[in-house]
């Protein structure tokens, strides 16, 4: 059964064209992703790397034919002027990229049919929604990374419950099914797909990485929550502010956030640091969680125009999203930032929207995200990482800036 939905927002239709190309059979090869030049890169990446992209190149542009037999492994480390465990780790990536095989008597040869080696993106949130900026970002660092590799990337999106899909006529992760059957996935990378994992794939064979915002959830990367907290209270008490308001979004009702417990056991430890918080809760996405944040905060506004000993001297916002709603309600009440009232915004470099007044911003890096997914799944993938420590990304917090 379809949906009927409202015409689609500007935002997304600026992404409609990047965002249908991303959801076909994976990127295009670059036209030219590697030179055919056989001199080796430079010196300035890993060994295995520079290893890995000259073979790489010799077989696109034709130089090591099908059925090649690359030189043995010491005569590679010797020339190459490496270890011999270096050289290993470079043909398990050739082996990864579907460039090559490699069996115990014959060696390793240059496959007959190169297939591009698959990774798959189980996105929660649905691309289209006009909030989901940080996703499209995301989505589109991991296949700029993926395509050094010579790896697709496909993408799944809209898996969450809450989700907004362009049709219900079918399930994401039932064209996933489907492809398993005609592609031969390397790995998956699971962002913010639920409270569990999907029941579609969480008994397939198959490496791959979490990036779940929920705590109940398994996840191999996410924000350091606590040195976000530190970061921003410290930057903010050295500006002069002392009374906080921390506003979030929860989708559960009566369960604190992991940032809101972060914030009260820091400001415990704070003489004349006050602070409260302000969750809204999650019925729908998008322009919705900016309506609600724009109503609540016009109503807070009006009480500290009257009593001015409530209002507070900064305002912390936890998404970018509810960050306009909050500036569109302290403009609309005179509320000027920064002579009358601070605001920070916890965001990723990827998201930048027009505030109207000055914010503080403590900021992610998307690429890098990119970059830590990518090398845990690649180092599951190729063997040479399996282990399933817990990484806490760190942000940078930048001074005031009128986006």
């Amino acid at each position: 059964m379809s949906t009927s939905l409202s015409p689609v927002p500007l935002g997304v239709k600026l992404h409609l064209e990047e965002l249908s190309a991303l959801r076909q059979n994976g990127p295009a090869m670059p036209s030219n992703p590697l030179s055919s030049d056989p001199s080796p890169p430079s010196a300035g990446v890993r060994g295995e790397e520079r290893i890995e992209q000259y073979y790489t190149r010799q077989i696109l542009s034709g130089a090591l034919p099908p059925g090649t037999r690359l030189p043995p492994s010491n005569e590679i480390a010797r020339e190459w002027s490496v270890g011999a465990t270096i050289v290993q780790r470079a043909m398990r990536q050739l082996v990864a990229s579907g460039l090559v095989d490699r069996e115990r008597k014959s060696g390793t040869v240059v496959r007959d049919r190169q297939e591009r080696a698959l990774i798959g993106l189980v996105i929660g949130p649905s691309l289209a929604d006009e909030s989901a900026y940080y996703y499209r970002a995301l989505a589109t660092a991991l296949e700029s990374l993926l395509n050094r590799h010579v790896i697709s990337l496909r993408i799944y999106d809209g898996v969450h419950p809450m989700s907004l899909r362009i049709t219900e006529d079918y399930h994401p992760l039932d064209l996933l099914k489907i492809d398993r059957l005609y592609y031969q996935f390397k790995g998956l990378i699971l962002v913010n797909t639920g409270a569990k994992e999907p029941k579609e794939i969480a008994s397939w064979d198959i490496p791959r990485v979490y990036n779940e915002f929920n705590p109940k959830r398994r996840s191999d990367l996410s924000f350091d929550v606590r040195h976000m907290v530190e970061t921003i209270l410290t930057e903010m008490t050295r500006r002069g502010s002392q009374r906080f308001l921390v506003v979030s979004t929860s989708a559960e009702k009566n369960r604190r956030l992991d940032w809101q417990i972060a914030f009260d056991e820091r400001v415990s430890q704070m003489d004349g640091v006050t602070l409260e918080h302000l969750t809204l809760p999650i019925e729908k996405r998008g322009a919705y969680v900016e309506q609600q944040a724009f109503k609540a905060l016009q109503s807070m506004v009006s009480i500290w125009k009257e009593k001015a000993d409530q209002c507070p001297d900064a305002i912390i916002i936890m998404d970018d999203i509810v960050a306009r709603g909050v500036c569109m309600a302290l403009l609309q009440g005179g509320m000027e930032s920064p002579a009358r009232i601070k605001v920070v915004v916890a965001s990723t470099d990827a998201v930048i929207h027009y505030y109207g007044m000055p914010v503080y911003r403590y900021e992610q890096s998307v690429m890098e995200t990119a970059e830590l997914l990518k090398s845990i799944l690649w180092g599951r993938i190729t063997g040479t990482d399996v282990s399933h420590h817990f990484r806490a990304q760190q942000g940078k917090f930048t001074e005031l800036g009128e986006l």
